[in-house]
């Protein structure tokens, strides 16, 4: 992302357009890494180091960078969630994969030109980049296949939409939604997991093995909250979790309640002319209490790319029902850009379940939009 942090910045990048009309300076590579590209034997609990050519812009490196390992020779599995960044100087950050990376695994990383700027002129990489490693087997990292804690969840969610500074209102197609969730962590091997809800047939969860962690689940969708919640009522949502490794089952108790109230934008007119130059807080309504649950995602409408995502569930910094604000530095969006808002608030329950986090609960989720002023990019 491109900010200008002081005067003297911005007056540096001045000269620098200057120069540039005399004579283009050439583009920033990335001029080496650590473990190189094709290493064998790498200890799961290094930090990947990257060096530029110059001084890059001091931005989070997580947002043009994307990581895969190859579980059992055969799947691709995202890690991206598990990755941490710090910038050692201005022209090398150093990456870290929590808990070490899987022991005995091909990792593979990929970095998006755009995301990397020069500090001086805000020129991005010369191109975009890319590297294998190979980690050594069982040095560190933790957890051997088919173990490791699950983490379930059985939502009902209502889907609005706020396009104008007045209250959100149900979408008209899918109003309602049923969600199923299982999320595993990178030590499980697990192959098939299906639910069964209360009364009702046996429901097969889709693998979805890009996501991190690998994830299983299944959705249903209706205009009529009556009509969804009598095929997903009330009452106990038996898991089972199959691999070649260790099966589980888990029983996870969905109450009976309602879907909260929608989140709403309620500077929604000031988010449609941002200055990406400056700070900026988008303010959701006070509809919720203490004990809710709220995400907040910013996604750039052209490229999908999230741009922030609020801490999860049980994590630091996670937002609640009365976190009224979201406050983003300057320098976070782009100029003459589009952003998809979304922004949801849940009724969380927590069950007791053996070897696994399971939640339930009733949620409210809202899409809006948020633009910025300047020239198109």
């Amino acid at each position: 992302m491109k900010t200008y942090a002081s005067p003297f910045r911005a007056w540096l990048s001045l000269l620098a357009a200057l120069a540039l009309s005399v004579t283009a300076f050439a583009q920033p590579t990335l001029v080496s890494t650590s473990p190189t590209t094709g290493a064998t034997g790498v200890a799961t609990n290094i930090g990947v180091v990257f060096q530029f050519s110059e001084r890059m812009n001091v931005t989070p490196p997580g947002a043009g960078l994307t990581w895969v390992a190859l579980i059992g020779g055969t799947m691709f599995q995202s890690i991206d969630a598990k990755m941490t960044y710090e910038w050692t100087s201005d022209r090398s950050f150093t990456a870290r994969c929590t808990g070490g990376f899987p022991s005995g695994v091909l990792i593979a990383w990929d970095m998006t030109a755009f995301d990397f700027t020069r500090f001086i002129d805000d020129s991005e990489l010369a191109q975009d980049y890319s590297g294998v490693f190979n980690t050594a087997a069982g040095s560190g990292g933790g957890g051997g296949a088919g173990t490791g804690d699950a983490r379930l969840s059985v939502v009902v969610q209502a889907n609005y939409s706020q396009l104008s500074a007045a209250a959100p209102v149900l979408v008209p197609t899918n109003s309602y939604q049923f969600s199923a969730n299982v999320e595993l962590p990178p030590t499980r091997n697990a192959t098939t997991a299906t639910v069964t809800p209360p009364g009702k047939p046996v429901l097969n969860l889709f693998g979805t093995p890009f996501s991190s962690p690998t994830n299983f689940v299944a959705f249903a969708f209706s205009n009529s909250l009556a009509q969804l919640q009598a095929s997903f009522p009330a009452g106990t949502y038996q898991f089972s979790i199959q691999g070649p490794s260790s099966n589980q089952l888990a029983a996870v108790t969905l109450p009976a309640g309602s879907t909260p109230s929608a989140p709403s934008l309620v500077n929604y007119t000031l988010a449609q002319t941002v200055d990406p130059a400056l700070p900026f807080t988008l303010q959701l309504d006070a509809g919720g209490i203490a004990t809710n649950f709220v995400s907040v995602q910013v996604e750039d409408a052209l490229t999908s790319q999230t741009i922030y995502e609020s801490p999860d569930l049980g994590s630091p910094g996670a937002l609640t029902g009365v976190s009224n604000q979201v406050r983003f530095t300057a320098g976070t969006f782009q100029p003459g850009h589009t952003y998809d808002v979304y922004a949801a608030r849940y009724v969380v329950f927590s069950n007791s379940v053996s070897g696994a986090l399971s939640l339930a609960g009733y949620g409210s989720a809202t899409q809006s939009k948020l633009r910025t002023i300047g020239g198109a990019m």
